[in-house]
């Protein structure tokens, strides 16, 4: 009972974050953007905005996960400017 109490209780959050910022919740939790944030891959981000688990890796694959995220959000970035 506590955890869906929580959860109505960050969603409120998360609503009046959204409504404070003039955004829809779309724009607010854009999954690319949250990636990039994060260092986490987007499908994990969809996945886990969807309301899925996390994934079941280890530490070193997580850490090898981010890394390589920041790799490629540095690469797309340096090929902008």
């Amino acid at each position: 009972m506590e955890s869906q109490t929580s959860l109505a209780r960050t969603v409120r959050r998360l609503d009046r974050a959204v409504e404070d910022q003039g955004l829809t919740r779309a724009q607010f939790l854009d999954p690319s953007v949250l990636a990039a944030t994060t260092a986490l891959p987007e499908s994990v981000v969809r996945q886990l905005l969807a309301g899925g688990r996390p994934p079941d890796d280890t530490v070193s694959e997580r850490v090898r996960g981010r890394i390589k995220a920041l790799s490629d959000a540095s690469c797309v970035a340096t090929a902008r400017s």
